[in-house]
C-alpha cells in the first residue's frame, strides 16, 4: 500500500492538526498516536503493513510534526481533547486508540476522559507515570542545558537511536531526526516537563476497554516492569513481551505489530496475539 499523504484538519479548538489517514473512511478508525517528539509520520512503517480494510489515522499531536505549537498547555487532558477534536473532524463517534510511549499515555488519559468513544486501547512502550523514572530526569536535565530554543541534532539522533535494540533503515531514522529537529527547544521542555509531572496512576482501573500491551523486552525507558504496572492496574489488560526489540518496536518489526494490532482491533484471527502474560 503507498503511503497516505499529509492533511491538515481545524479542530474545534482552533488548533491545526497534521495527520495521515489510509483505507475505508466509513469504517470505525484506529488513531495513532506517537511518542515524544515523534510525528504522524513515525507510523509509516506500520501503516504499510497494515491490511487495506482498517482505517487507519496517524496523527502530530499539538507541539508535534506540522501541527500547530500553542504556547500552552502540554498536559494529557488537552492532548485527548484534541483526539476527541479530530474524531469530532471526521465524523466519529468512537476509536481503537493506539499509542507509543507518551501517546500511549494520552491514549490513557483519552479513555479516562472520553470512555464512550473508547473502542479499544493498544499501548505499545507506554507507562502508567513518568513520576520517578531516572532517564526522564537525566533527559529534562540535559534539555535545561541547552541555549533557547536551538535543540544539539546529535543530541537528537542519540536520542532516538536509543529506543532502538534492532537496526531500522537509515533513511527512516534520518526522518525521524529531522522531525525531532522540527520542535524547539522549548517545546522540548513544554512536552516533557508537563508530562512528567502527571500521574493519573489511582485512575486507571475506571479503564475498562479492552487494552492490549505491547513491549520491547529491551527497553531501557519503559520497559517489563513498567507494563507490569499498567496490567495490574488496568481491570481488562492482556501484555505481549517482544524479545529482542527495544523502546520502538513498530519501527523494529513493524509487520509483527500491525500483524497484533490488525487480531487486536478484530481484523484478523486472535490467534496472532499471544496469551496473557
Amino acid at each position: 500500500m503507498m503511503l497516505p499523504s499529509t492533511q491538515f484538519a481545524q479542530i474545534a479548538s482552533g488548533l491545526t492538526l497534521e495527520y495521515r489517514r489510509q483505507g475505508p473512511a466509513d469504517r470505525q478508525p484506529l488513531i495513532f498516536l506517537h511518542g515524544f517528539t515523534d510525528s504522524c509520520r513515525s507510523f509509516g512503517p506500520l501503516l504499510a503493513a497494515l491490511p487495506d480494510d482498517i482505517h487507519a489515522i496517524a496523527v502530530s499531536l499539538r507541539g508535534h510534526g506540522q501541527s500547530d505549537q500553542p504556547k500552552c498547555p502540554y498536559d494529557s487532558i488537552s492532548m485527548s481533547q484534541d483526539v476527541a477534536g479530530l474524531l469530532d473532524y471526521h465524523g466519529h463517534e468512537q476509536a481503537t486508540v493506539v499509542g507509543h510511549c507518551v501517546g500511549g499515555f494520552i491514549a490513557q488519559r483519552f479513555a479516562l476522559d472520553f470512555p464512550d468513544r473508547t473502542d479499544r486501547l493498544i499501548l505499545i512502550d507506554s507507562f502508567p507515570t513518568m513520576v520517578g523514572n531516572v532517564e526522564v530526569a537525566a533527559l529534562l536535565a540535559d534539555l535545561d542545558s541547552f541555549a533557547g530554543d536551538k535543540v544539539d541534532p546529535a543530541f537528537v539522533r542519540a536520542f532516538q537511536e536509543s529506543g532502538v535494540a534492532r537496526p531500522v533503515p537509515s533513511d527512516f531514522m534520518d526522518m525521524v531526526v529531522a522531525e525531532s529537529l522540527r520542535l524547539p527547544g522549548s517545546t522540548w521542555h513544554k512536552i516533557l516537563s508537563g508530562i512528567a509531572a502527571e500521574d493519573p496512576s489511582d485512575l486507571l482501573p475506571q479503564i475498562t476497554a479492552p487494552t492490549l500491551l505491547i513491549c520491547g523486552e529491551e527497553d531501557a525507558l519503559f520497559g517489563v516492569d513498567y507494563q507490569h504496572r499498567l496490567m495490574a492496574a488496568l481491570p481488562n489488560a492482556w501484555l505481549e513481551i517482544l524479545q529482542g526489540l527495544g523502546h520502538s518496536p513498530h519501527w523494529e518489526d513493524p509487520a509483527r505489530i500491525a500483524a497484533m494490532i490488525t487480531a487486536f482491533a478484530g481484523f484478523a484471527p486472535a490467534s496472532a496475539i499471544g496469551a496473557q502474560e
